[in-house]
């Protein structure tokens, strides 16, 4: 018996996203300006989201992925002709005078050595050590070519004198430096001139750029401006983003939510049995995983929600005193399903069950095997069988998700005291329900997603700058890269025009015909551009009040569920009491929580129970 595919087109689906923001939010323009202020950041985003064509995409919250990728696109394409440019100059003049470029790339390259010096990392005593063997191996580097240019044109002085003598014509050889002083010395510094104009010129035309098209209340770009190839893949990905499954590649299931390892995650685990009764003369009744995650999601909503929301998912207007106030609401609030499995997936022909010796399967049901493309919805009858089906290779949370962005502050004359304020930073929680074996597990893990690096919020203060402002910032900004720049430049161009010749020969690659292929997400462009801890005290607090508060609404939550189900709760209720009166937040050097509970605390600061 010969596998067929299988289209799994009503359980997993293609997401496709409503109307295109008309505003690029804070958050997009920052990810924007990254681009143009960091080439790493730029080269990954274009090298993760746009040239693998088949690769799956996390699903983002509160940013248009599309914007970030039209002004990578651009930002690399600008990047590309300020190289090109160099190329050309250095080229022109190894014909004119080739003694005049080595001088040039000897005198740049300790400025050279000093960019690629991660400064920052080092103290006061190392930075000043560091700088002193700098200048020392600029000396002897110096040294070196000077003996080499003495050499050469000594060498040069004998064969042109011996060639003059035996055939009485001019030489062939370059003589320029000792032959024609005045035509080295002239290129040395018109090859110096240049190598600073252009980086500075093109810094000062990228920030004019920044400035028109990346200032508060900028309209969203659209995809027009690309080639036909990347915008078909970013308009693929612009669909994608606002889906709820991520296929991840590597060993963080939850990628774009924060480092597992940073010292604000936290996970706990608790386990109840399902079949020990509240009283010993009525049975316990059964636990729908499904109907538990919903009267979890219901309990979380009415945190954020004006009325508590209903069984039939609407809202319950009975008692006016259940009403939430706007200025108790939580803002920022998302609760979704997140659907996740491997990136690594097998499409070979095998059986679907295990002890079966007939192949019957083929493909992967997470890949549209038409396209070659891993799908990025699940619909609601997919989620809910993958609930109820806990060992199956697909695992389905529910996700919490909340943006600290703060409400403005009003008195009771509905006037404005204080406006919002962005804390820029996002808290996200996944809960795991399974029951298994007349047990409940219930898995609890909370991340925290850093504010976006303060050097890309730069595009805030160029909004108000004037040209004359935006040279002497460029100045400050690219002296040492200016400097720099005529070294790194072609070997820059090199490796983009090799990039974009290697994507341009996988571009007929059919993944959905190997027995194996990587389809997994490995990059957030939002954890890409997160600080590397919490810049303030009071982003640190806020990160814990908002998980405590899920945390704890789900403990509430799901007791209430199974106490109507006839369940003795005891059990799970000792066991959030210990996790919740053990678990103390202590500040450390950067402000990260240290969280220690009832279970064993691996050492990464997440209290396992």
């Amino acid at each position: 018996m010969v596998a067929e595919s299988v289209r799994t087109e009503s359980h997993f689906q293609h997401a496709r996203r409503g109307a295109i923001p008309g505003v690029m939010s804070n958050a997009t323009r920052y990810l924007c300006a990254a681009a143009y202020l960091d080439e790493g950041f730029c080269r990954k985003v274009i090298g993760e989201l746009v040239d693998p064509e088949h690769r799956a995409v996390v699903p983002s919250y509160g940013f248009d992925v599309g914007a970030v990728i039209t002004h990578s696109v651009r930002a690399r394409r600008l990047q590309l002709i300020r190289d090109l440019v160099i190329w050309a100059v250095l080229i022109g003049c190894l014909f004119v005078s080739p003694f005049a470029v080595s001088t040039y790339f000897s005198m740049a390259l300790p400025f050279v050595m000093a960019r690629l010096v991660p400064w920052r990392r080092f103290g006061w005593r190392r930075r000043f050590k560091i700088a002193w063997a700098l200048v020392l191996i600029y000396f002897l580097l110096w040294l070196l070519s000077g003996l080499v240019v003495l050499v050469w044109a000594y060498a040069v002085t004998r064969l042109t004198s011996e060639y003059s003598s035996t055939t009485g014509g001019p030489s062939p050889l370059p003589t320029d430096l000792w032959g024609n002083p005045s035509l080295y010395l002239s290129c040395i510094v018109l090859l110096g001139i240049a190598m600073v104009i252009i980086p500075f010129g093109w810094q000062v035309l990228v920030f004019r750029m920044m400035r028109r098209d990346l200032a508060p209340g900028t309209r969203t770009p659209s995809l027009d401006v690309l080639t036909h190839r990347a915008r078909r893949r970013a308009e693929r990905l612009v669909d994608a983003q606002v889906g709820n499954v991520t296929l991840y590649s590597g060993g963080n299931p939850f990628i774009g939510s924060g480092a597992p390892d940073s010292p604000w995650a936290r996970a706990w685990s608790i386990v109840v049995e399902l079949d020990r009764p509240a009283t010993p003369d009525t049975p316990a009744k059964t636990v729908d995983p499904v109907a538990l995650h919903e009267h979890v999601r219901r309990r979380l909503m009415a945190m954020s929600e004006e009325w508590p929301t209903a069984d039939s998912d609407q809202p319950d207007r009975s008692d006016p005193r259940r009403r939430l106030p706007p200025n108790e609401r939580i803002a920022g609030l998302n609760i979704d399903y997140h659907v996740v499995a491997r990136g690594a997936c097998t499409q070979y022909p095998r059986a679907s069950e295990p002890g079966f010796s007939v192949p019957d399967y083929a493909g992967h049901p997470l890949i549209d095997g038409s396209a070659g493309m891993p799908y990025s919805k699940a619909t609601d009858a997919c989620r809910e069988s993958i609930i109820r089906h806990p060992q199956g290779g697909v695992r389905c949370y529910q996700r919490v998700t909340i943006g600290a962005e703060g409400q403005a502050v009003r008195d009771t004359a509905d006037q404005i005291i204080a406006p919002a304020e962005d804390q820029d930073i996002v808290v996200s929680v996944f809960i795991y329900l399974a029951v298994e074996g007349h047990m409940l597990y219930a898995q609890f893990v909370a991340d925290v997603l850093p504010p976006i690096r303060r050097e890309y919020h730069l595009i805030d203060h160029l909004a108000s700058c004037t040209d004359a402002s935006l040279i002497a910032m460029a100045i400050r900004r690219r002296w040492l890269s200016a400097l720099s720049d005529g070294v790194i430049g072609p070997f820059r161009a090199i490796r983009t025009l090799g990039q974009m010749a290697a994507v341009r020969l996988q571009d007929d690659q059919h993944p959905e015909r190997l027995t194996a292929y990587d389809y997994g997400a490995r990059l957030s462009v939002r954890e890409l551009a997160a600080e590397d801890t919490l810049p303030t005290y009071l982003q640190v607090l806020d990160a814990h009040k908002y998980s405590r508060l899920v945390e704890r609404r789900l403990n509430e939550a799901v007791l209430d569920h199974l106490q109507s189900q006839d369940i003795d709760v005891s059990a799970y209720r000792m066991q959030a009491n210990q996790i919740i009166e053990q678990s103390v937040m202590i500040s450390g050097g950067n402000y990260g929580p240290i969280n220690t509970g009832s279970g064993s605390q691996d050492n990464r600061g997440m209290t396992i129970s």
